[in-house]
């Protein structure tokens, strides 16, 4: 740990800033990386590099404009979430701008620059609580931020609607 730093802070050197290329992925198209948070272990969060992702089948990229802190973040930080694996990027509370779209999405309604705000599950759709039209039962569930990396980063996937349920008005 470098001298000064306290546990569970990021090194504030490694901070990215509005001048850093690789904290803004999406306005620099020569960087493929992107900065984001992870939360190594309990306690301890680290900022890092990653590529930044292309949206999949049925996917949408978007780059979050503000991420909310819960008490599933709390419980993960303190190393008491049930079904958590370390090392993980944080962030299911998501407001942002959609960047791309993924193939299969055409026909969802949204845009590139919409603003969004993202329902965190990717549930099954086959599982007797999905058909019950209760995803956040599902059987199968991904949570991001949770079980999959959230929005602690320059981008991330997403699922379309209704998932992406909410298109702002305002700027976030």
């Amino acid at each position: 740990m470098a001298s000064g730093q306290q546990s569970g802070t990021p090194d504030a050197s490694a901070t990215p800033s509005a001048a850093d290329p690789v904290s803004d992925p999406v306005s620099d198209d020569s960087s493929p990386n992107q900065r984001q948070c992870v939360l190594v272990e309990p306690g301890r969060f680290e900022w890092s590099s990653s590529k930044v992702p292309t949206p999949g089948q049925g996917e949408v990229l978007i780059k979050p404009q503000a991420v909310g802190v819960c008490g599933t973040d709390y419980h993960a930080f303190d190393g008491c979430q049930n079904f958590f694996v370390y090392p993980r990027v944080l962030g299911h509370e998501i407001g942002a701008t959609v960047v791309a779209l993924g193939p299969g999405c055409e026909d969802s309604g949204l845009k590139k620059g919409d603003k969004v705000a993202v329902v965190p599950y990717w549930e099954c759709g086959s599982c007797v609580a999905c058909r019950w039209g209760k995803p956040n039962c599902c059987t199968s569930i991904e949570v991001i931020g949770v079980h999959r990396d959230g929005a602690m980063r320059g981008c991330a996937r997403a699922p379309p609607l209704p998932h992406i349920r909410i298109s702002l008005k305002h700027t976030l």
